[in-house]
């Protein structure tokens, strides 16, 4: 009864994260297909990025164990925005008739990075063996990965085609950028993390640092949502104009 009770309320937060990831689709949502595709191929993503993040350790050897938590930190950063940002440009050229807006991007990096973090959770449930409640985390971890993965999936909505030809009106600089920003977060979100966890508690840096890293995560991506939308077809017609080529 425990373990259904946890993966519900982890079912739970993750049907919370799509809603809300929804709401910023104002103009042309996503069939639920979709949504589902994407939040699929994050968990299959993430699971790859996992083994990958293995074996590069495994042949570190020694230097490896003596550097494990910065190493691991630029492993999960790097391997894991990378996949989410894979996911996207995957749906980007297979789905071509629905990533027709340049926030498709970031809607899906965030769907991506929202599968990664159930993926991720439900091996670190299985690990610790924990029953019976959601620990104070995992609600951390879905918002975390489903921020940087939209973060990081900002830019590819560049690839997006709002009409029959016609590219989508961001500028393709973004994809680096968004790429950079997300891999830079999640690399310092996981030294802080690692440190706390060696420690076995938090200090008074590990809060302030977390708490800023949190901020600079949404005030971005709240940005990034802006930007798109403002180079969104729909947006373009609420306007009464054409969009305009950024």
């Amino acid at each position: 009864m425990g373990v259904i009770l946890l993966y519900s309320m982890l079912a739970v937060c993750g049907v919370l994260c799509v809603a809300l990831i929804r709401r910023y689709d104002l103009h042309d949502r996503e069939p639920w297909w979709a949504v589902l595709l994407a939040v699929a191929l994050g968990a299959v993503a993430m699971f790859i990025a996992g083994r990958t993040q293995v074996w590069i350790l495994s042949a570190g050897g020694s230097w490896a164990a003596r550097n494990f938590n910065l190493l691991m930190a630029i492993c999960a950063g790097v391997t894991e925005e990378a996949a989410k940002a894979l996911v996207v440009v995957m749906l980007a050229v297979v789905c071509r008739s629905i990533f027709n807006d340049p926030l498709d991007g970031l809607i899906f990096g965030a769907l991506a990075g929202l599968g990664a973090a159930l993926e991720e959770s439900v091996v670190f449930l299985l690990h610790e063996q924990r029953a019976g409640v959601l620990p104070g985390t995992e609600p951390v971890r879905l918002m975390g990965h489903l921020v940087m993965g939209g973060i990081s999936g900002f830019g590819f909505g560049s690839l997006a085609r709002v009409g029959r030809s016609s590219p989508a009106t961001l500028a393709r600089w973004w994809i680096p950028v968004g790429l950079g920003l997300g891999i830079g977060l999640h690399v310092l979100w996981d030294i802080v993390a690692f440190d706390a966890g060696d420690l076995g508690r938090m200090l008074a840096w590990h809060t302030a640092s977390g708490m800023g890293l949190m901020a600079a995560g949404f005030v971005t991506f709240g940005l990034f949502v802006r930007i798109a939308h403002s180079r969104s077809p729909g947006a373009a017609q609420d306007q009464g104009s054409p969009a305009s080529i950024a």
